[in-house]
């Protein structure tokens, strides 16, 4: 029977141990491996624009999600686990380029995209493991170090999702009304970062209150 606290959408289940996580991430690493065979990173899905090579991981961390929060486990989620795992993510972003050199990678860097070589296959379990670790890492330490929120962080978080919606026809906007502005790339990326930045989510932010998109959004 379900307890006094216990409702539709929240039951809280038992919380996925280590072994558990890893053996999702490795799944979900291998699977985009085997899609990547047929469909590397960067072709598309014309007019749509999709990336089938990222498919895999997209679902999956969307299913989980939405478990995550029936089950409440963001909020059960210990401190240790998130150190744990962010560890994890952080020792293998620092170790990729050592490996990637090693590997001979960058004499054939459409090695990584895909195919039948043990780059992809490292490349499509390593990104899985990051994406992994950075969830459970980062959303105990702003749990626990930046629960907090102000004016401004309130009204960005509400509109997060509008912009993961709208961001790529602003960026691209953005982009082609610089194209002719010729400066130093890094240059270019640290001034423009921040109006792009800014863009989406005051965009973001009207369209989320118009009449029908309040509903949704």
């Amino acid at each position: 029977m379900a307890g006094p606290h216990d409702t539709p959408h929240h039951r809280e289940r038992t919380l996925p141990g280590n072994f558990t996580i890893a053996l999702f991430a490795l799944t979900v690493g291998l699977i985009s491996f085997i899609v990547r065979l047929w469909l590397p990173v960067g072709w598309n899905f014309m007019p749509l624009n999709f990336q089938f090579a990222h498919f895999a991981q997209y679902i999956s961390i969307f299913l989980v999600g939405h478990m995550a929060y029936r089950g409440n486990w963001f909020e059960r989620l210990t401190d240790e686990t998130g150190r744990f795992w962010l560890t994890i993510a952080i020792l293998l972003i620092v170790t990729f380029p050592v490996f990637i050199y090693f590997s001979g990678a960058p004499k054939g860097v459409d090695s990584i995209l895909g195919g039948i070589n043990r780059i992809s296959l490292y490349y499509s379990v390593w990104e899985q493991f990051v994406c992994v670790g950075m969830i459970l890492g980062l959303s105990t330490l702003f749990r626990s170090k930046i629960n907090h929120q102000g004016t401004l962080a309130k009204a960005m978080s509400a509109s997060a999702y509008t912009v993961f919606i709208i961001h790529a026809p602003v960026l691209i906007f953005l982009a082609l009304a610089l194209k002719n502005i010729t400066l130093y790339p890094l240059l270019k990326f640290i001034i423009v970062a921040p109006v792009a930045v800014s863009l989406c989510f005051v965009i973001g932010n009207v369209v989320r209150k118009l009449p029908y998109a309040r509903k949704i959004l």
